[in-house]
């Protein structure tokens, strides 16, 4: 049974922000208890298998001693994930680049190595949601650029961007493809947000994990740029469907950040071994590799249309522009409090015994914006994607015209 100490903890704790993805899980976990069958478009845990090929050759990798590595992470995983950017067209050595423990410690590292307590960044929001969180951790401010919902979240100037940046501005950070919104970055808006940057002389993160899922358009990476103060996130997590691994990566040219990266990194020793001897299977047959991502990018495709055909045109879920990229949307529903809806949904309704987990979007946002939209991520098969988006309109209606 757990007490009420009666203890004293730091502001930190108390402050640090709830997850919009998990913080409605007790709820789905009592209605799975009562019998319900939960679809879950909350969180991005991919249903696709990892690369079975990888995963047969793994089995024999395992060490009888699962010992530490190297604080920036073992060499033949890094020669190779080098390899696959200069495959896709980035120019990178090995030492640019540091395994980190999942995408989510990469953006920690970057944060804590480019601003001090009281500092700020800049952030296009609705933004991923730990970002709010280790922002918190680091001490650092975030100040919303925001971006609407209407526009499909995408911008043809950076107009208003100026107030926000003064004497503590270190950076401004970027998502792309975008998670929560799906949007992926014209080479225009690229520009724009590293022509700002240069003139305030400031870093820019940019969070590329869903680079490899893009479904119209081009990616540009801000590595590809010939802007020097970068700073990428990456992750291998949603690529090869591998989040358990916890296998990321922090990039960047500046030898200064990846120098100060490494005391980072041993002061929590080394990334999870055995996720890093999985990576390099699937690193290791290229061509197997690339066949899996092109099979991954068209199944997500196809889930994303099932997604768009099922809500064009409806009342209760508007979604303004189809997502061109990663394997989200966010969506504007027809309540006013989509928090309070989404737990209405775990608590309240079902048809045929099915119910609906999604994430409430006002999480991904800095401001108090976002309160009617939500997040959804179109991580299941498309049948079950299909009958999904279906409750989740009929629960719009019921909702609406409940007692």
């Amino acid at each position: 049974m757990i007490g009420n100490s009666g203890a004293n903890f730091s502001r930190r704790l108390k402050d640090f922000p709830s997850s919009p993805i998990r913080k409605l899980v007790k709820y789905a976990d009592e209605a799975k208890k009562r019998g319900k069958e939960v679809y879950h478009l909350n969180i991005g845990q991919p249903d696709i298998p990892a690369p079975d090929y990888a995963l047969k050759n793994f089995a024999y990798r395992i060490p009888e001693v699962v010992a530490y590595t190297h604080s920036y992470g073992l060499e033949d995983l890094r020669r190779l994930w080098a390899e696959y950017y200069k495959d896709i067209g980035i120019d990178i050595d090995y030492s640019n680049l540091v395994v980190t423990t999942g995408g989510s410690e990469a953006i920690m590292f970057a944060l804590f190595s480019i601003a001090d307590f009281g500092d700020n960044a800049i952030v296009f929001e609705p933004v991923y949601t730990n970002y709010l969180g280790f922002a918190e951790f680091c001490g650092v401010e975030l100040r919303a650029y925001p971006l609407d919902v209407r526009n499909g979240f995408h911008f043809d100037n950076l107009n208003g961007m100026e107030k926000l940046v003064d004497s503590k501005t270190r950076a401004i950070i970027v998502v792309n493809p975008n998670n929560p919104t799906g949007v992926v970055l014209s080479r225009e808006e690229v520009e724009l947000i590293v022509e700002f940057a240069r003139r305030h002389n400031l870093w820019i993160i940019a969070d590329e994990v869903y680079k490899e899922f893009v479904f119209e358009g081009d990616f540009v990476s801000f590595l590809s740029t010939g802007y020097e103060k970068v700073i990428v996130v990456d992750s291998l997590s949603k690529l090869f469907s591998m989040c358990g691994a916890r296998v990321g990566a922090l990039v960047s040219h500046v030898r200064e950040i990846l120098e100060g990266v490494l005391k980072l990194g041993q002061a929590r020793l080394c990334p999870p071994l055995l996720g890093q001897l999985l990576a390099i299977e699937v690193f290791k047959d290229k061509d197997s590799y690339r066949k899996y991502l092109k099979q991954v990018k068209d199944e997500y495709r196809l889930r994303r249309d099932v997604v768009w055909q099922e809500s064009e045109g409806s009342s209760e879920i508007k979604i303004y522009k189809k997502p061109e990229g990663a394997f989200y949307v966010v969506a504007a529903l027809d309540v006013e409090n989509a928090e309070e809806f989404a737990k209405w949904m775990l608590t309240d309704f079902d048809r045929d015994g099915r119910t609906v987990m999604v994430a409430p979007a006002a999480g991904f946002y800095v401001s108090d914006r976002g309160k009617d939209e939500v997040r959804i991520a179109y991580v299941l098969n498309s049948d079950k994607l299909r009958n999904a988006i279906k409750i989740l309109k009929e629960g719009v209606r019921v909702y609406k015209n409940r007692g």
